[in-house]
Order: structure tokens, then C-alpha cells, then sequence
């Protein structure tokens, strides 16, 4: 896993980014939709373990690091 560092953002920037992920999880993964040049930038050329999040991951995410 790659390192974690802080990101400083404000409640607003942090509604934003949770309602994104919200977003990504309903639409292109749980409908597996195309997502073309967003399911790029979310594996960066990884596959398989390595790929984008899936839904639990991004709820783990929002729960404990995004929404904290």
C-alpha cells in the first residue's frame, strides 16, 4: 500500500469529495458503467486487487479518513 498523508481540506471541500465518491460508487461501479476517462484516472493502469476501489473500500474511506 502506498503512503498516507494528511490532506488538509475544509467542510466544504470534504462535502464535495464525499458526495464524488457517493457518486462513483452508485454509478460506474454498482451499475458498471462505462466510466471511460474516470475509471482510468481511478486505476492509473493498475488491474485486477490493484484496480479501482470497490464499494466497500470507498465506504471505509469516507467512514475513516475522508469524514473524520
Amino acid at each position: 500500500m502506498s503512503q498516507k498523508r494528511p490532506l488538509l481540506i475544509d467542510q466544504r471541500e470534504r462535502d464535495t469529495i464525499i458526495a464524488a465518491l457517493r457518486f462513483w460508487q452508485r454509478f460506474a461501479l454498482a451499475h458498471k458503467v462505462n466510466a471511460g476517462d474516470e475509471m482510468e484516472i481511478a486505476q492509473s493502469g493498475r488491474s485486477g486487487d490493484d484496480a479501482a476501489l470497490l464499494a466497500d473500500e470507498i465506504d471505509a474511506l469516507i467512514e475513516e479518513r475522508v469524514n473524520t
